[in-house]
């Protein structure tokens, strides 16, 4: 079933693979950790993807990159600053956030690295995804497994995000059954020697397949 909806839907499956090269290459929004962030905690309240979530990434990244563009500065912001929530009128998505890149900042000092992303993508290679709870990403206010597995996957790192559209495309398309996230995230180990397919790119195609991203733009 996988192999006929691609054979279907040859450009979705290109822009999947455009998403997941720029995620394997760290160039997720162009590298920038900060932008990945926003994306992430935007995304983890549930928003539409294309028409809510990427254009007040954009917005930020043209009005307030240069003044929180940094672990060190977004770590900094307060959840009810009055210019953010301008932008987006929620403050648990400003606290997952902040909270995130303080977070990510003990990462890059214990570390010493220069790089934002540098931090972001240490703290995904190493992060657990069995003990997701408990990681200090995990622990953040508004970060559930589904946004903590989003994140790893944007730095580059090759897993499944378990959201609701993912689960019951793998349930109905691909006959998987699975009784919670993580074993959902387990079996598709199977699925990705059956079929040659990364997790990345496959939670990408399936996510396009259904977005709200006007088809008219692909």
């Amino acid at each position: 079933m996988l192999s006929k909806l691609i054979n279907e839907n040859p450009q979705v499956f290109l822009e999947a693979k455009q998403f997941s090269n720029a995620c394997f290459s760290g160039k997720r929004w162009g590298g920038n950790a900060i932008l990945i962030l926003l994306d992430t905690a935007l995304t983890s309240s549930g928003l539409k993807y294309f028409t809510v979530v990427v254009p007040r990434v954009k917005t930020f990244e043209n009005k307030f990159l240069e003044k929180h563009g940094s672990l060190e500065k977004a770590s900094k912001i307060k959840c009810d600053n009055p210019e953010l929530l301008a932008l987006f009128n929620n403050k648990r998505v400003w606290n997952v956030f902040c909270e995130t890149a303080k977070a990510l900042l003990e990462t890059k000092r214990e570390m010493n690295f220069e790089n934002d992303f540098d931090a972001l993508k240490h703290w995904a290679e190493n992060a657990d995804e069995t003990n997701w709870s408990n990681d200090a990403v995990g622990k953040i206010n508004g970060i559930g497994l589904n946004s903590f597995q989003y994140l790893r996957m944007q730095a580059g790192i090759d897993t499944l995000m378990p959201d609701k559209i993912i689960l019951r495309f793998m349930e109905k398309e691909l006959k998987v059954t699975f009784s919670n996230q993580p074993e959902a995230i387990e079996k598709f180990d199977f699925l990705r020697n059956k079929y040659g397919m990364d997790a990345v790119t496959f939670c990408w195609f399936v996510w396009l397949l259904v977005s709200d991203k006007p088809r008219k733009n692909r």
